[in-house]
């Protein structure tokens, strides 16, 4: 996967859900002379933030940690979510748009160029292992026996997210 396909698979993620591929790729295509960032930027200023009026948009890119192994460097989408943050001085319309990065990884694990620092901005959320009552809503869709279940799973996995959920 190279860059060009990656940053043009966020955009597709992103025209599917707000019915605007055909625009997007449209935009994607008419400004080839830009690197692939360059576009997904541009298009998110031009076309979708335009489209959303008073509405607000968090993009969600979930297991973050993969860009680890792309084959391109990827510090530069950092620096771009950045400037994307950075524009809400200057202009009030990028407030709208919120990146949601979800994974395993620290910030120093993202990025390799130690100069780039976009994650001062952000907030994490660290997640705790589960109390035995948080995972109790579980239980219903186990059937009858789920209570006696999800109390099994909580004692072999002490509650940790992933394997809780993926057991139950």
């Amino acid at each position: 996967l190279d860059a060009e396909r990656w940053y043009a698979s966020l955009l597709n993620a992103i025209g599917q859900d707000l019915g605007l591929t055909k625009e997007l790729f449209a935009y994607w295509g008419a400004n080839q002379t830009f690197g692939p960032l360059r576009r997904l930027l541009g298009a998110l200023e031009e076309l979708v933030l335009p489209w959303l009026g008073e509405r607000r948009l968090v993009v969600f890119v979930d297991e973050i940690d993969y860009v680890r192994s792309l084959p391109f460097p990827t510090d530069e989408l950092f620096a771009g979510l950045r400037e994307l943050y950075n524009r809400r001085a200057d202009d009030p319309r990028f407030r709208q748009l919120c990146f949601c990065l979800l994974g395993v990884a620290s910030p120093s694990d993202l990025i390799r160029d130690v100069r780039i620092t976009p994650f001062n901005v952000g907030k994490r959320i660290e997640l705790t292992d589960f109390t035995l009552a948080e995972c109790a809503p579980l239980a219903t869709a186990l059937g009858p026996q789920g209570p006696a279940l999800v109390k099994r799973v909580h004692y072999w996995t002490n509650g940790h997210p992933y394997l809780t959920q993926r057991l139950c």
